[in-house]
């Protein structure tokens, strides 16, 4: 076991820094997916309630019960639902793009910090081996200091 005691990493400020910001891109992408699990289910509701008024449509015009008044009627009503459902997937989209987006800003940040801990890894070995080479020499003296003593 190497001794860390005196070593200081220079980097360390920018470490933390950085794993900061990746935890706060882990509590985005949570709040990201929360986001697009609600957006997924109002897209559901929205692709459901055109068509059942598709279907309505197309069982009344059957039927014969469908005049050109009820008609224009039920193509607005389409016309409002189809523009419902055009919003919930554009929003839909935009919260499933930014989401990506914090994917891969968070996957950066992650390389980075692997990076960033492989640089930490060396420089520490690095300085083991100076303690070792230091106490080495440290000991080298004291044993020539000693071995002049005995010899006087």
């Amino acid at each position: 076991m190497m001794d860390r005691r005196g070593f200081r990493y220079p980097l360390a400020p920018l470490q933390k820094m950085t794993q900061w910001d990746a935890n706060n891109l882990r509590q985005e992408l949570a709040r990201l997916a929360a986001e697009e699990r609600k957006r997924h289910a109002v897209v559901s509701q929205s692709e459901q309630a055109y068509q059942m008024a598709t279907v309505a449509v197309r069982e009344q015009s059957m039927a014969g019960v469908l005049d050109a008044a009820r008609h224009s009627l039920w193509l607005r009503h389409l016309d409002q639902l189809d523009g419902v459902l055009a919003q919930a997937n554009k929003a839909l989209a935009e919260v499933s793009s930014r989401k990506q987006e914090v994917v891969d800003l968070l996957a950066e940040r992650h390389r980075y910090l692997k990076g960033l801990e492989a640089h930490r890894a060396e420089l520490l070995q690095q300085f083991a081996k100076e303690q070792s080479a230091k106490e080495a020499v440290q000991l080298d003296e004291t044993w020539l200091v000693a071995n002049r003593n005995k010899g006087n």
